[in-house]
């Protein structure tokens, strides 16, 4: 039997991702092919002697990164040959999946690993001439469709489209759909929950990589769009560009609008078909700039090299373009009736260019702080504007030797108060991208490193709300008078506590000590021992919840504290199994609280947990 020691340095044979064999375990799953590793104590056959890879488990032949060209997953198994362990690879499949207009038995359907499902059927080809002859055509095709799905619904998200797509007579959809069956679907990263159309259940929509069961085959991205009520997939594109990794995913009740790399698509509601595209004039980095805006009939678009364009969201007509001065464009806002963004003049002081979302027509204003003996201080193109949670209007902060904060009016441009940090000295130099901001009824407050400030919404008037050299602090949520703060030391070793201070007073009267726990971080790896968190505001207190990684690869759990929110003590914490069998647990990539019910994507799968009920009511693919 090959050692622990040789098992646990071992990297994939298929494609060369890390794997981890834990004691008592004898077989893995790569995370990144999906292949089969087994270790065997039997000994060598003859046939296992003509599939030997060369190089053992541990050796430099198997080292390497993940590589996207190893293709589907395979099965392997490891044996000892003279003393050393050998990897052997298999015949073990994955299935084959259906293939429409094929030689092979059209209505062969995969419904996994090694199962596959034969249904042969003789079908006349009726005239076509005959009506008679396409209706009974259609009510063939019903029967054997009726036949399958009962099988391969429960095995097969794609099948239930599938079977729809049949029955309504839309054959080139059910086309695209059919390769999909059996195929491992992978959700990525963008993702979100809109309101369904025709007024239906809540739809996810998130951007997939599906895996087709064929060997070999490489894979496609793909958008769906799941019912969180039925489980249903309810539609999916035709594959994306396969270097498409990241998009905006925005919705109305006609179309869900994406980037697919330079192209903008605007998808039906209805099937997921393109219903219209356009060319930007340059990709968009997402990663630097929020730069697609939707707003009432208009799509808006502004593209690294500044371009921004205005299209009709119902046919894809391009409106108006205008461009930028300055490169690599920050932030895309919508202010009332209009889209704006910074932008820099000749001088390269900052100014904001609103455009007039219907003709295009542009009104410009050069925010400035007048407080230094020097001049006034300008922002800069790269400054971010925030907008209230109505949107009525947006607020800045910016300045080098005088530091401003200013509230302009989203209509008409005209700028409410202007008014210095309490601190000029914490204030002095700050970066504004470092700041982060929350709203109260009456308050803004912005918090930067060691010092959280708070403005009166209706005349700016200022104050220090939180500060502590010994910690830096971000904004979590309020209640009543009071103000919610992640608080992380900055001497020693480092700590994380929730502090809840007195917003008038900036006294501190509880606070929750989670020790060494960090707060979540999106896609992060989740240590044994060393949970993440993140907190959420609910009618019954401030819910903290916690995911917690397990040495034995099965028993994570989530762990949850609702704390009272006058005394912070909570009422006793609660533990729910996650219900994931995987060697490294990843921390959820994107999160969607609604009402009790967190929704979020963790190790590829769209999850939903009940925190009223203490447990999973959903799960997919």
């Amino acid at each position: 039997m090959p050692d622990a020691s040789s098992l646990r340095t071992m990297r994939c044979p298929n494609c060369g991702a890390p794997l981890d064999f834990t004691p008592g375990q004898s077989t893995t799953r790569c995370k990144f092919c999906d292949s089969v590793i087994e270790h065997s104590s039997d000994a060598m056959t003859a046939d296992d002697h003509a599939h030997v890879i060369s190089g053992s488990p541990a050796s430099p032949a198997s080292a390497g990164t993940p590589s996207a060209s190893a293709g589907q997953g395979k099965r392997f198994v490891i044996k000892m040959r003279n003393g050393q362990p050998v990897v052997i690879e298999t015949d073990g499949g994955f299935g084959t999946p259906m293939q429409m207009g094929s030689t092979a038995n059209p209505w062969q359907t995969n419904l996994g690993p090694g199962s596959v499902t034969s249904m042969p059927m003789t079908m006349a080809r009726p005239q076509r001439s005959s009506p008679w002859g396409c209706l009974v055509g259609v009510i063939i095709a019903a029967a054997v469709v009726i036949g399958i799905g009962g099988v391969v619904f429960a095995t097969s998200p794609q099948a239930a489209a599938f079977v729809q797509q049949v029955l309504s007579g839309d054959v080139q959809q059910a086309i695209g759909t059919a390769g999909t069956i059996g195929a491992r679907i992978v959700i990525n990263r963008p993702g979100t929950i809109v309101p369904g159309a025709n007024d239906g259940p809540p739809e996810a929509l998130m951007l997939t990589t599906q895996y087709p069961a064929t060997s070999g085959s490489t894979s496609e991205t793909r958008l769906v769009a799941v019912s969180t009520t039925t489980r249903k997939l309810l539609w999916q594109t035709a594959p994306l560009d396969a270097k498409l990794y990241d998009t905006p995913i925005l919705a109305n009740p006609a179309f869900v609008y994406i980037l697919n790399n330079q192209k903008l698509m605007a998808l039906k509601r209805t099937d997921g078909t393109v219903g219209w595209q356009a060319t930007l004039a340059d990709k968009m980095q997402t990663s630097l700039c929020d730069c697609l805006r939707l707003a009432g009939t208009r799509l808006a678009a502004l593209t690294d090299d500044g371009t921004l364009e205005v299209f009709d969201t119902a046919t894809g007509r391009s409106q108006w373009k205008a461009s930028a001065k300055a490169p690599a464009p920050r932030g895309l806002y919508v202010l009332g009736q209009r889209v704006a963004f910074m932008d820099r003049d000749a001088k390269n002081n900052g100014v904001l260019r609103a455009f007039d979302l219907a003709t295009g027509k542009e009104t410009t204003v050069q925010p400035a702080c007048k407080g230094s003996d020097i001049g006034p201080a300008y922002a800069d193109w790269t400054t971010p504007l925030w907008l209230s949670p109505k949107g009525s209007e947006f607020y800045m902060i910016f300045g080098t030797f005088a530091t401003c904060v200013q509230r302009w009016d989203a209509q008409t441009l005209k700028m409410t108060w202007s008014a210095p940090p309490p601190d000029s000295a914490a204030g002095s130099g700050g970066s504004p991208n470092g700041l982060l901001t929350l709203f109260s009824a009456d308050t803004l407050y912005l918090s930067e490193g060691s010092t959280v400030w708070a403005f009166a919404l209706a005349d700016g008037q200022a104050r220090v709300a939180v500060s502590d050299p010994d910690h830096t602090f971000l904004l979590l949520t309020t209640h009543g008078s009071d103000l919610m703060v992640t608080a992380k030391s900055q001497r020693g070793t480092t700590k994380y506590a929730i502090w809840a201070v007195n917003a008038a007073s900036g006294q501190t009267h509880w606070t929750f000590d989670l020790g060494d726990n960090p707060p979540l971080e999106a896609g992060g790896i989740i240590d044994d021992g060393t949970p993440v968190w993140l907190a959420q505001p609910a009618s019954d207190g401030l819910r903290v919840i916690r995911f917690q990684s397990a040495a034995d690869n099965k028993s994570y759990k989530i762990l949850t504290d609702t704390l009272n929110w006058d005394s912070g003590e909570s009422a006793g914490q609660k533990s729910a199994p996650l219900n994931l069998d995987t060697i490294i647990l990843s921390a959820p990539d994107w999160t969607i609280w609604k009402n009790d019910t967190l929704w979020m994507v963790m190790n590829y799968q769209l999850l939903a947990f009940d925190v009223a009920q203490q447990k999973m009511v959903y799960q997919w693919p």
